[in-house]
């Protein structure tokens, strides 16, 4: 790290340039120049009232190709914000956060579980992530974020962080929640192999179902449809979603998001394989016979169905919104024809329903 004598910093990172320079009103500028292509390189800037310690820190665990990415979760209130909060909100009113203990599950480096702060300000969140470094940082920044909300008067919700043993358990003690949230979550989870064994996806999916409350809201938020005929999140090539494992990892050279070489499970951890409303129901039904999981219908803010919901969330981007407006009429149509939302993304709310003659003691596992 080299700066100069105005106060600028340039960072070498191998494939990319960080320059991060001092605004007038205090904020950090921040630049990533890209010095070779390589996939999914987000270079470009953001200006960020982050200090420079905590831009470090992001930089040093995500690279400069994630870096601005990763702040932008955070700051920027038309990326991620608008999905957390109406994936939430259209289902259930802000007063049914009030005192009510929240787990964002896969909370990375934390600006989820910061977005869920200013949300749902009167709640308790937890996140908790299986990498001991990034729960390092989301504490960092969770300590910059509540201190910035103390100085400017901003509500916000009591957050904590724990660090899970592995990738199938979850931490010990965690207790009971009204609300568990997985933003961006489901996809990375390995599903079972067909060689035996459940995968990490039953797994993971019992051990959060037994922490839910009874009556408890399981809420699934931007996981990529599995049924969906472009493959965005990970390779960005059409008709994957289709295609065998076997034949996925031969079509990488034509994708500009992911390394040539990119073997079959790397691919599986980046998330290429998405989700359904079914495999989800199934998993949560298998993992308790006592409880029953009910997908619930959004009924607020204006939207009555998840079409709306999907329109609603991207609407809140200016870009293409005639594109916007064509897919949710042509989705319209398609649902009122087959019952299936084609959607590029779930946002799915799951009730924790007693099954009728059951009575179980709800104690997480």
């Amino acid at each position: 790290m080299v700066a100069d004598a105005a106060g600028r910093v340039a960072i070498e990172c191998g494939i990319a340039r960080v320059h991060v320079e001092k605004t007038e009103d205090g904020m950090n500028r921040v630049r990533v120049e890209a010095l070779e292509r390589a996939p999914a390189l987000d270079d470009g800037e953001w200006t960020t009232a982050y200090p420079l310690d905590l831009i470090v820190e992001i930089l040093e665990e995500k690279g400069p190709a994630w870096l601005l990415d990763e702040i932008r979760r955070d700051e920027a209130t038309d990326y991620v914000q608008p999905e957390l909060e109406l994936g939430l909100l259209a289902y259930s009113p802000p007063e049914d956060f009030d005192d009510v203990r929240v787990l964002d599950f896969g909370c990375g480096m934390g600006s989820s579980t910061l977005i869920l702060g200013r949300v749902l300000p009167n709640s308790t969140i937890v996140g908790v992530d299986m990498s001991e470094r990034f729960v390092e940082v989301a504490r960092m920044r969770t300590e910059f974020f509540a201190d910035r909300a103390r100085r400017t008067g901003v509500a916000h919700a009591d957050m904590r962080f724990a660090v899970s043993p592995n990738s199938e358990r979850l931490p010990d003690g965690l207790g009971l929640f009204d609300a568990i949230v997985l933003a961006g979550v489901f996809e990375h989870l390995l599903p079972a192999t067909g060689e035996g064994g459940e995968g990490e996806r039953a797994l993971v999916m019992g051990a959060l179902w037994s922490h839910l409350k009874t009556d408890g809201v399981l809420y699934v938020n931007q996981t990529p449809w599995r049924g969906f005929p472009w493959e965005f999140h990970t390779t960005g090539l059409p008709f994957v979603n289709y295609l065998p494992g076997a034949v996925i990892p031969s079509l990488t050279r034509f994708s500009r998001k992911v390394a040539a070489d990119a073997s079959w499970p790397e691919l599986l951890r980046l998330g290429v394989r998405g989700a359904s409303v079914r495999e989800i129901v199934r998993l949560l039904r298998d993992a308790d016979p006592e409880h029953e999981p009910v997908v619930l219908k959004p009924n607020r803010l204006q939207v009555t169905n998840r079409v709306d919901l999907w329109y609603k969330v991207c609407t809140s981007r200016p870009q293409r919104r005639w594109q916007k407006r064509l897919w949710r009429r042509a989705a319209r149509m398609f649902a009122g024809a087959t019952g299936i939302e084609a959607l590029p993304l779930l946002t799915l709310a799951v009730a924790k329903r007693r099954r009728e003659g059951q009575s179980g003691s709800n104690k997480p596992l």
